[in-house]
């Protein structure tokens, strides 16, 4: 909610001219004459509390030159003490201007309304300020906004009307605001004019008109743009946080739950064009409108997302939830489409503790992003899942400096011929965190993929590898090092240079040097794939197909990319346990053969295993049963004494 400034008798004179400012004056003067009358006739109760408010702090408060009459949620509260208390309170008629500290001061008013309780001149006014009633975002600002007594309150009169305040609970006083922030609709004009001003007022009654829809109108479309929203009718994210934040505020969410529920809009606009989008988007409103109660917030917040605040146990939301998102996804289906919008969503329960709208809102962000990276209909945003969540987000921000930092360190885990000679090894990055410790490429490879850093990475260990191998021609040790990169960085464009550049830096063998390629590298973009790899192969690079048998690879690979090695899964020997088992792991191993493919087994843990695989014609091995992955410090000291000349040998 935000004030909006304007001057509407100032208009006045401008619009209709001098010449009907004359006859203005005339009938303003009868016609107050008349109202002065009429409040005095009605207010000689014993009961009666004058009032003085703001006429132009809309929400809050303002004179409705329409009704002759102020409204807003100030106004709608006392009609609520007026009920409880049978007080009677009478607004002073409204001026140009706020007048409320000199007309306090002067003691024509008890209780004055609309206060910012941070407001300036309060104290030299003399007005003594009561209780919080609700917060409200001025200029980007949190303000709270007070009822105000003045000199001539009684302290009896304070003590009931407090008394009448802490009645009134704050979900009474949230719906009174949520009615005036939704505002959709005005009052009539009065027609009936007082005695001898009728002839003169209806030479102005059209113009007056006018005016107070131009008026009104200005209000609701200045206060409405900033939070509904447009398409859908229902409110926007500054919307949501307005009427949030002081139930957060007063640890009175904590019973809430709060579902961030969405779709792929980015999708439906590039296959189906943005009016799909749109009716959708409406559709969306529409059933969630229709499914809330009178205590849920329900708001758009961006793009194809929309949150919804429900009062709920936890043992009610997956009831609630399920049935929304079944509503949800049945848009196709009722309006005969051939597409199916799928709608998830995240779930965060507020607890008393939280304060911000917008850290509730990310909370159940994470729940649907979950939801959708793993494709079910909805998840709960709870400790563990947000725990994680934080420690990804850190590892993030240090991942962006760990390199410039050489935090990643290499480490090797060698490759044995059959008969158990170290004939090569695997480069393996691992990240050596100040205050985590060392961490296992599960941990960072998938968030740096993320934040676009993985490529940095890759390029960083292959540097290392190449300067290892140059240190190793150097002392005459022939070995083959082979180094992982990942589908992001395969498909790079700027690859081809980088590498370039980083092999005419060192000295080495390009045929002592293995590039491993997943088998999900090849899904994304084939062509530059093939670009990329075949430049690599030109430069003398052996190329190696990783964890073949994970379910990715296509016969067609080994067929169209130039793969010189077969790196077999370990989840494949691991299953040759049984006569089926090895029966597969047999067939990959002769199909290898058969396309001229040397075959290296990977994660050999046993005994039993490696002379399984000896048996069915496997070259090499690597796993734990030989050696574990180290740093390469100790590599070096390893090979240096333990080595057999290159049998890997490609080309």
């Amino acid at each position: 909610m935000q004030k909006k400034n304007y001057k509407p008798h100032k208009r006045i004179i401008k619009w209709i001219g001098m010449p009907l400012a004359v006859i203005l004056f005339l009938f303003c003067g009868v016609y107050l004459f008349a109202a002065v009358d009429t409040v005095k006739s009605t207010t000689t109760d014993s009961n009666a509390i004058y009032v003085v408010g703001n006429p132009d702090f809309y929400p809050v408060e303002y004179y409705d030159y329409c009704d002759v009459q102020y409204k807003g949620v100030m106004p709608e509260i006392l009609k609520r003490i007026s009920e409880k208390t049978g007080l009677d309170f009478v607004y002073i008629a409204a001026g140009e201007e706020d007048q409320r500290f000199d007309v306090a001061s002067s003691g024509q008013a008890i209780l004055v309304s609309g206060l910012l309780k941070d407001q300036e001149d309060i104290k030299q006014a003399g007005i003594k300020l009561s209780e919080v009633i609700f917060e409200m975002e001025i200029d980007g600002e949190i303000r709270e906004i007070c009822f105000g007594y003045s000199k001539a309150a009684g302290q009896e009169f304070i003590d009931a009307f407090e008394k009448a305040l802490s009645d009134i609970s704050d979900e009474e006083i949230l719906r009174t605001a949520l009615s005036y922030v939704a505002y959709n609709g005005r009052t009539n004009f009065p027609v009936v004019l007082h005695g001898i001003a009728f002839t003169i007022g209806i030479l102005l009654l059209s113009s007056l008109v006018i005016l107070s829809l131009t008026l009104h109108d200005k209000h609701k479309r200045l206060y409405e743009g900033k939070t509904i929203d447009s398409v859908t009718g229902i409110g926007k994210k500054e919307y949501f946080h307005q009427v949030l934040r002081p139930i957060l505020k007063d640890s009175a969410g904590y019973s809430y739950a709060i579902a961030y529920i969405g779709f792929d809009i980015v999708r439906v606009n590039r296959y189906y064009g943005y009016d799909e989008s749109e009716n959708i988007l409406i559709f969306a409103a529409k059933k969630l409108t229709e499914m809330s109660s009178a205590s849920d917030i329900v708001a758009r917040i961006g793009g194809g997302s929309f949150a919804v605040a429900h009062i709920c146990e936890e043992e009610e939301i997956d009831g609630w939830i399920s049935e929304i998102l079944y509503e949800l996804n049945r848009y196709g289906e009722k309006f005969g489409k051939d597409f199916r919008p799928r709608f998830y969503s995240g779930i965060y329960r507020i607890k008393n503790t939280d304060r911000d709208v917008s850290t509730v809102i990310a909370n159940a962000q994470h729940g649907y992003l979950q939801a959708v990276e793993k494709n079910v209909p909805y998840m709960i945003s709870d400790t563990e899942l947000l725990d994680m969540i934080t420690e990804d987000n850190r590892l993030k921000k240090d991942s962006i400096d760990a390199l410039t930092k050489n935090q990643f360190k290499m480490y090797v885990q060698f490759i044995v011929d059959r008969s158990r000679n170290i004939v090569g090894g695997e480069v393996l990055s691992r990240w050596e965190h100040p205050l985590k410790g060392l961490l296992m490429p599960t941990k960072y490879i998938e968030i740096m993929e993320h934040e676009g850093t993985v490529f940095e990475l890759d390029l960083y260990m292959f540097e290392k590898t190449c300067k290892q191998l140059a240190e190793w021609k150097e002392k005459g040790i022939d070995i083959v090092l082979s180094s992982n990169f990942d589908r992001t960085t395969i498909d790079n464009p700027n690859f081809m240079s980088r590498i370039k550049e980083i092999v005419e830096r060192y000295d080495f063998d390009p045929k002592n040097f293995i590039l491993e390629i997943t088998e999900n590298s090849l899904e994304k973009d084939k062509k530059t794939a093939y670009e990329n790899i075949s430049f690599c192969k030109s430069l003398g690079f052996g190329i190696a197909l990783d964890d073949v048998g994970s379910g990715y690879t296509s016969f067609s690979d080994f067929r169209d990319y130039p793969v010189d090695v077969m790196k077999i899964s370990r989840v494949i020997i691991s299953g040759a346990t049984d006569p089926s088992g090895v029966a597969l792991l047999q067939s990959i191993i002769r199909l290898a053969h058969n396309l001229n493919i040397q075959v290296l087994c990977e994660g050999v843990e046993t005994e039993e295993q490696f002379e399984l695989l000896k048996e069915l014609g496997c070259s090499f091995y690597q796993g734990y049963f030989f050696y574990k992955h180290m740093p390469v410090e100790e590599a070096r000291r390893i090979v240096q004494k333990n080595y057999k000349p290159l049998e890997i040998r490609l080309g």
